[in-house]
């Protein structure tokens, strides 16, 4: 209202906003971002005609406290000290361990490139890189052999072909995480410019 009667004849406005600190869009309900798209179907890519792996989700419970006890030890050493509890809500997971037993498995049994392995879990492909590397030495450690399957898959395609000669039907990938860019523009949205620079003041003839 106060706008309205300072700036009869202004037609555009300009909005400022800041994400961090104590205004941190985790410590505020109406800053918190839009809820992630729906995971990868871990139970379909799971398949023992897939994975070799007769019970996986018995495979992921049998090394799930080594597979905490490394994490811990890792985030330990990268933070210096022990874990310090945030005030907010804790960021999504991108990779639970049952995608990073995936991960392996589709590296070592099916020799599937990371760009394609990360396409069906929805993450990029540096983190399947490191999520290989990362539980591969846990699986080895508790006596769990990946066997080659004696195929090589490098596509989507033949992924599916494979999968449909074993009876499975694969749901589409999950689309991954866009940046803001790509999200604010769109068909039926208006060009955004930013402008950097100070707002000059204003004098309020109230207070003449």
């Amino acid at each position: 209202m106060i706008g309205r009667d300072r700036y009869p004849g202004t037609r555009r406005l300009l909005i400022t906003c800041d994400a961090g600190g104590s205004t941190d869009h985790r410590k505020r309900a109406w800053k918190a971002p839009a809820p992630p798209p729906p995971g990868p179907d871990l139970a379909a890519l799971a398949h023992p005609a897939l994975t070799g792996i007769p019970d996986f989700a018995a495979l992921a419970a049998s090394v799930t406290l080594a597979w905490e006890a490394a994490r811990e030890q890792r985030l330990h050493l990268t933070r210096g000290g022990r874990r310090r509890r945030s005030s907010g809500p804790s960021g999504p997971t991108r990779l639970s361990l049952h995608g990073h037993i995936l991960a392996a498995i589709y590296r070592q049994r099916l020799a599937m490139p990371c760009h394609l392995i990360g396409t069906l879990l929805g993450v990029d492909e540096s983190s399947i890189s490191l999520a290989t590397c990362r539980v591969a030495p846990i699986l080895k450690q508790q006596g769990i052999t990946i066997t080659p399957a004696g195929t090589r898959i490098s596509t989507l395609s033949a992924l599916r072909e494979y999968a449909a000669a074993a009876g499975i039907t694969l749901p589409e990938p999950p689309q991954q995480h866009t940046t803001p860019e790509s999200t604010l523009q769109t068909r039926d949205t208006p060009q955004t410019h930013v402008i950097s620079g100070r707002v000059p003041a204003v004098p309020d003839p109230s207070r003449s």
